[in-house]
């Protein structure tokens, strides 16, 4: 195919995409909650790719709680499109200024929980998969809808286990238009201070657990302001070390023989668990060395951060149509948070991380959808694919 059937084939791609109405398809998803279980979202994808006569496959990720795959295309190089169905819970419903499952739109916004984080993702995906497999397209083409991503990204990690594998993938998150190649990891992390109990009108008599976790926590602030100068050259990002959570003491006349930290440690793809919680546990030893508490570190969670190559054809390929699309020149960087992109990559599957939607709006009140965003995220999807799988077979 020569430059200019390249472009005549676009044209034609992005007719068939602007034939589907992505709000109207966003408010179908909002309007069904999904922060407990995804049921309702699943049964209305499997009616519409029914309809579309398209192949679904529906996994079991627990009981009530599912993925659903849709699969087209041809056998050839597989292409995997992956966003959530879940959302967080909407919070107090007063505090919304509309119905939090309403999916009212108003000035150019649709407003609704899980809009941008990440229903809005996954409308853009579905109109960029539908519209590419109205035409021929030369490989395969997979989409998954996960379930249970919020609380652990247990959805993707079930489609990995099942054996779901692609040569390429892009994870659809609210990245504000901007292509994101990786995220940081997170490690989870419980310093434990013990001292000995005493009467607190004789506190010599003991050994303050409190006192000695306060200066793990100067030692833990000191540790996260070092930690700015490691950046990652592709995330441009540095690691984050903050104290979470704090829980100590019997009662208010005893001397705390015990005191909890949960930190909680953001990583770079290149650093270890073993080297991080190393790191925590020999800053809060040296600074409570002085006194007789005892301190011990145990690692609660890791979530290994993940990274692709800028000069992957993946990365290229969203770079160069995301700057076609918006007219902007893309600054590839990390995403903010975790995501499922972790799980692809550990199956060896290079993976991007794009949506439309600001970062800002996850998880807050009168969480919205700028629709310009939405229809400009189906284009990149869908153009990304397109040359993706050009490039591969060039």
């Amino acid at each position: 195919m020569d430059e200019r059937d390249e472009r005549r084939a676009e044209v034609r791609l992005f007719e068939r995409l602007a034939a589907i109405d992505l709000p109207a398809l966003l408010g179908e998803l909002v309007r069904r909650p999904s922060f407990e279980r995804e049921t309702a979202v699943v049964d209305y994808l499997q009616g519409r790719w029914r309809k579309l006569g398209l192949a679904t496959e529906i996994t079991e990720v627990e009981p009530g709680r599912c993925n659903i795959t849709v699969r087209a295309g041809r056998p050839g190089p597989a292409f995997l499109f992956n966003s959530h169905m879940d959302t967080v819970p909407p919070g107090q419903r007063e505090r919304w200024s509309t119905d939090p499952f309403g999916a009212e739109i108003r000035d150019g916004r649709l407003y609704g929980r899980g809009a941008v984080d990440a229903k809005g993702c996954l409308a853009a995906m579905i109109g960029a998969f539908e519209a590419l497999a109205a035409s021929e397209y030369p490989g395969t083409l997979l989409l998954s809808a996960v379930a249970y991503e919020e609380n652990g990204g247990y959805g993707t990690r079930r489609d990995v286990e099942r054996g779901l594998r692609a040569d390429a993938a892009i994870v659809g998150e609210p990245t504000n238009l901007q292509p994101n190649l990786g995220h940081r990891g997170a490690s989870r992390l419980e310093v434990e201070c013990r001292g000995l109990p005493a009467h607190s009108a004789q506190p010599d008599e003991g050994v303050n657990a409190i006192t000695a976790a306060a200066e793990a926590v100067r030692a833990i602030n000191a540790l996260e302001t070092r930690l700015a100068s490691r950046l990652d050259p592709v995330l441009r990002q540095h690691p984050h070390l903050t104290v979470t959570m704090i829980s100590g003491g019997d009662a208010g006349n005893v001397v705390p023989a015990r005191c909890t930290l949960l930190l909680d440690r953001r990583t770079l793809p290149s650093e270890r668990a073993e080297s991080v919680e190393a790191e925590v546990l020999d800053a809060v030893r040296e600074a409570t060395a002085g006194g007789k508490a005892t301190v011990s570190l145990a690692g609660i969670r890791h979530t290994a951060g993940a990274v692709t190559d800028p000069a992957a054809l993946i990365a290229t390929t969203l770079v160069e149509a995301t700057g076609d699309v918006t007219g902007r020149a893309p600054k590839p960087a990390g995403f903010f948070a975790c995501c499922d992109m972790t799980y692809l990559t550990a199956v060896g599957i290079p993976t991007v991380i794009f949506g439309p939607g600001e970062e800002r709006m996850c998880h807050i009140f009168d969480e919205s959808m700028d629709l310009a965003h939405l229809r400009q995220g189906a284009q990149v999807y869908a153009l990304t694919a397109q040359r993706w799988i050009q490039a591969y077979h060039a």
